[in-house]
């Protein structure tokens, strides 16, 4: 196996099931997916594959010689675990699973996942924690397990020369958002104000950010038991709710 093939599965890894950003040029029609933290991700999946059922997008010629049918599986060690599903060759589709049957993996925790995604160089931030032990790469079933091994006799020098710095993330409890309580699940594309596309973009920006978005059906601010990172307090014919970003 040449090392272009292992790294077409960790590219795949980084780049799809991560979800920087996902493009197929013969279709001509792009998947963009800004989320820079996990629960961002988590909560973008739902459209992702949404945008891949109407949009399969065709994998790396590379990989789709090693896998034209399977999954790959992105497994977070203290989040929901993601699937990318492959068929003939394309990614079809994308979801939020917990624990699955697959034929490649990469584990990771979810401070491991924030780091990579917010950086420029996701790929060098993956391949800083493998080289550091702390996110590994899978394989179900015979075939699999022996090329992946033939794999990783390459892979530690290719990655040498493309890590970045990132953060140790040893000892690290991710802090899980909390939803005030005087605050419901809503939808941004259903508010008037985020017609205006710069409304839309800041809005974006936020769920990107922080994976959850809440309103109040009252006028009474978002409850302090919550942990709101942005607010935004709409009036409409005197009638007063908050919206609020957690």
């Amino acid at each position: 196996m040449e090392l272009r093939d292992i790294l077409s599965v960790t590219l795949l890894c980084v780049f799809l099931v991560l979800g920087t950003y996902i493009a197929s040029a013969a279709s001509g029609c792009p998947v963009k997916v800004d989320a820079k933290s996990t629960s961002a991700l988590i909560a973008e999946v739902p459209a992702i594959n949404t945008a891949l059922q109407s949009c399969p997008t065709a994998v790396p010629s590379q990989l789709s010689k090693l896998i034209k049918n399977g999954v790959l599986l992105l497994e977070i060690s203290d989040a929901d675990d993601i699937s990318a599903t492959i068929t003939n060759g394309n990614a079809t589709g994308v979801s939020v699973v917990n624990g699955s049957s697959y034929a490649y993996k990469i584990t990771l925790s979810s401070c491991q996942l924030d780091n990579i995604l917010s950086k420029q160089n996701p790929a060098g931030a993956f391949a800083a924690y493998y080289l550091s032990g702390k996110a590994n790469l899978g394989a179900s079933g015979f075939v699999n397990k022996v090329k992946l091994w033939f794999g990783k006799l390459f892979i530690k020098p290719a990655f040498k020369k493309i890590q970045v710095d990132v953060e140790d993330c040893t000892g690290v409890v991710k802090e899980e958002s909390k939803k005030p309580s005087n605050c419901f699940e809503t939808y941004m594309p259903g508010y008037e104000e985020y017609s205006n596309p710069e409304t839309k973009k800041v809005w974006d920006q936020r769920f990107a950010e922080t994976g959850h978005v809440c309103q109040t059906q009252t006028a009474a601010a978002p409850s302090n038991d919550g942990k709101c990172k942005y607010t935004y307090e709409q009036i409409k014919n005197n009638d007063k709710k908050w919206v609020c970003w957690y």
